[in-house]
């Protein structure tokens, strides 16, 4: 395997929700502690300079609508905006904000958005998995933790999901037909890498990567969940990574700065910025949410 390439270099504390837009060729991100967006357009493999907005209140995930506009999870809500523009709500989370935040969050293949929570503890097992469809929130599962990084194979026979403290990715059989999960089962425990699972996608393959964490690598895990490969990084906290580029064979790969020790700030002074990472086999694109779907 290749190794990553240092693609902006950035002091944020939690880089998170790496997100491509095939149509523009836009990488865009997340400095989620503030809910800062940013994003660069690329021309081939050129990257502009990054430019940010700081949509109120707060995001937590983001995902894309087929007009180029975001639908995103604030604190409370779902909304859609354009860049710049005033976020328009859609419907209400169904989470109890008092003792659970919103986390990480996708738009599935069935045209839906799909998004998780997490403890505000980082202890107990009271998060759900949501997700948005038809102008109103579902929940999906229950149980978690902290909901993380999802996604799903190519086939679309299965769904997966991480859940941070427990440091397991679930697996669930996946109805294309429904758009429901079942059948639960462990994919990857902690055993697998070292560091805590985090953000994922999956390839063309349907081979999972998983950000560590704590771990300062990516690894690349078979259907079966055999690990076929791990690329170290100069930081501890590999945060989430999402396939972009013209031909889908780059993986960006954010990083994180939060809690790290005055010492540990020092050795890792790339904490926070962002990587590319070339890879062979090309990931999924990124699905799109409806613009009608919410009215």
């Amino acid at each position: 395997m290749d190794n990553p390439h240092l693609l902006f270099r950035q002091p944020n504390e939690l880089s998170e929700g790496p997100l491509w837009d095939h149509k523009t060729n836009t990488l865009y991100w997340l400095d989620v502690l503030i809910g800062k967006i940013w994003r660069s357009q690329f021309t081939g493999d050129q990257p502009s300079d990054p430019e940010s907005w700081t949509p109120s209140p707060r995001v937590s995930c983001l995902g894309l609508r087929h007009d180029g506009t975001f639908i995103a999870a604030f604190e409370t809500e779902i909304v859609t905006f354009a860049w710049g523009g005033k976020p328009v709500p859609l419907a209400a989370s169904l989470h109890d904000p008092r003792r659970m935040a919103l986390n990480d969050g996708k738009v599935g293949p069935d045209g839906g958005f799909w998004f998780g929570a997490k403890d505000r503890n980082h202890k107990d097992g009271i998060a759900p998995l949501q997700r948005l469809s038809a102008g109103r929130c579902e929940v999906i599962e229950t149980g978690l933790t902290i909901s993380n990084g999802l996604d799903w194979s190519p086939d679309l026979k299965w769904f997966y999901l991480s859940d941070s403290v427990p440091r397991v990715i679930w697996r669930y059989s996946y109805d294309a037909a429904t758009g429901r999960i079942s059948n639960r089962q462990l994919f990857a425990d902690g055993s697998v890498a070292p560091g805590v699972p985090d953000g994922l996608a999956v390839d063309a393959e349907g081979c999972v990567w998983s950000a560590r964490w704590g771990g300062s690598q990516l690894v690349r895990l078979s259907p079966s969940g055999e690990v076929l490969g791990r690329v170290a990084f100069p930081v501890s906290r590999v945060s989430s990574c999402v396939f972009g580029g013209p031909d889908l064979k780059t993986l960006f790969v954010t990083t994180a700065r939060e809690d790290l020790t005055p010492a540990e700030h020092r050795a890792e002074v790339l904490a926070g910025s962002i990587f590319s990472l070339p890879v062979d086999v090309p990931g999924q694109p990124t699905r799109l949410f409806p613009v009608a779907a919410h009215a």
